[in-house]
């Protein structure tokens, strides 16, 4: 395949391995204006770029790509075609050897160094840190992070580095460690989304998920091309990209603030150190749902988010019976407040639904879960839309999910003896009983205190722990 970018001749060559991955090149070529060109199309491939090298479980086949001088006749090859295979093992040291790696969060960033266990995050801010530490480590961080941008083509100014153990923040990380990042990666996202603020003054202390993306690149050097490896049913492509035209840019729906509830990602962190698989595995799995489903991106729609979101607090009520009365129960459980707010004033108690469950002696937060259980139920089998008349709009759900998720995970964790809950956790519960009540999906026009925050501000006064002479 050959195509024309900027001026330059791009060609792409595919492999297939035995392992059934993919491997793909884009090569740039010089050529004199005005001059056409021409390349082969080999069964295997081995770059010109040590970047591109690739392996798989019974090594590579490769050969040396050939160009044309674009007058029809063939120039000589660069190297004579030759087919080689590389044991799995070998490619792995030389690998390991000669590649470095760069650990960021490109769309997150903090303003001083924090140390979470063997995980360094590390400011980053373009031509200013984290240099001192080597004579290059500034410019190397500048030349990996500058195909990051924001609207308009800019690159990003700040970042967070992470530095999983010892060494160098731009050491070689093997397979596992890669893997370690990236599930920290999940708990730092779960400890961002808790950290959060909904409706708070122009939404500066609003995050998503995916303002938590990990990026982690191997590099040999920092002036030749990137390689993008994506996945496929099939296996796997990677692709060749020159510098000049890789970029990577900033969603649109991405916000972040710098706020991270740091006691939870800890605790978090001392779960994944103690806890037996099993017990990790749910509050683990768990974090994963919850994550997915409030990324505020298009690929899952508000539908998947609840069937999501459900999922979450059953793997994180260990409920594996998958019957509502088990999880309404144990988050009822989970999520008893230290007394028991009035309900008087609350908007929501006008519905007959909600009436009558209330009758039935069901706290507002078990009314809560089973209603959007319910809601769930329709929509996890195949529908996109439910007629099921759910006492509360998918958006409200979705939101009181979003705030009631940390909570219970906080809860889950004080039961395993790894966290200890504080006053300001004691008021989050007191207060979901009254927002659970409250009619959240009311327009209100610009100037006026959204119900969320009205909630918040009246309960501060009624909490029994004394937080409003606090505030």
């Amino acid at each position: 395949m050959t195509g024309r970018t900027r001026g330059r001749c791009w060609t792409r060559f595919s492999t297939r391995a035995s392992n059934s991955s993919r491997c793909a090149a884009v090569f740039p070529c010089e050529l004199p204006k005005g001059s056409a060109c021409r390349h082969d199309t080999i069964d295997s491939m081995a770059s010109c770029y040590p970047t591109a090298a690739c392996d798989s479980e019974a090594g590579v086949d490769g050969t040396i790509a050939v160009r044309s001088d674009g007058k029809g006749g063939r120039q000589a090859r660069l190297l004579r075609r030759r087919v080689f295979r590389v044991d799995r093992r070998e490619s792995r040291a030389w690998r390991e050897h000669s590649m470095n790696t760069l650990a960021f969060f490109p769309w997150f960033s903090i303003a001083e160094p924090k140390t979470f266990g063997q995980f360094d995050l590390i400011p980053y801010d373009r031509d200013r840190k984290p240099g001192g530490v080597g004579p290059q480590l500034q410019s190397v961080v500048d030349a990996i992070t500058r195909p990051y941008v924001y609207q308009g083509d800019y690159p990003i100014r700040t970042a967070a580095l992470l530095k999983v153990g010892d060494g160098e923040v731009t050491r070689h990380l093997s397979e596992d460690d890669v893997s370690t990042a990236f599930a920290f990666a999940e708990l730092l996202a779960c400890a961002g989304l808790a950290g959060r603020e909904f409706f708070s003054v122009a939404g500066i202390l609003y995050s998503n998920r995916d303002a938590f993306r990990l990026s982690i690149q191997h590099f040999q050097r920092t002036d030749g091309p990137t390689t993008v490896v994506t996945r496929r049913r099939d296996g796997s492509t990677k692709t060749l990209y020159d510098d000049a035209v890789y970029r990577v840019h900033k969603p649109k729906y991405v916000e972040c603030s710098d706020a991270i509830d740091e006691p939870l990602l800890e605790a978090l962190l001392s779960a994944q150190a103690k806890l037996e698989d099993g017990r990790w595995a749910e509050i683990y799995e768990a974090v994963f749902s919850f994550n997915l489903a409030n990324t505020d991106g298009d690929l899952f729609s508000k539908e998947m988010e609840v069937v999501l979101t459900i999922s979450a607090f059953e793997r994180l009520a260990g409920t594996a019976s998958g019957r509502e009365r088990d999880l309404a129960l144990a988050i009822k459980d989970l999520l008893i407040p230290v007394a028991d707010p009035s309900l008087s004033d609350c908007t929501k108690l006008s519905n007959a639904q909600l009436q009558r469950a209330l009758r039935k002696g069901q706290a507002v937060r078990e009314i809560w879960i089973r209603d959007m259980f319910r809601l769930r139920g329709h929509l996890a089998h195949g529908r996109t839309a439910s007629n099921y008349p759910s006492i509360r709009s998918i958006n409200e759900h979705l939101l009181l999910a979003s705030y009631a998720f940390p909570l219970v995970l906080k809860r889950r964790l004080t039961n395993e003896g790894l966290y200890s809950l504080t006053k300001n956790d004691n008021f989050s519960v007191f207060a979901f009983e009254k927002l659970a009540a409250t009619d959240m999906a009311v327009r209100t026009e610009e100037g006026q205190t959204h119900p969320w925050q009205r909630t918040i501000s009246d309960t501060v006064f009624e909490f029994p722990g004394g937080l409003a002479e606090e505030l």
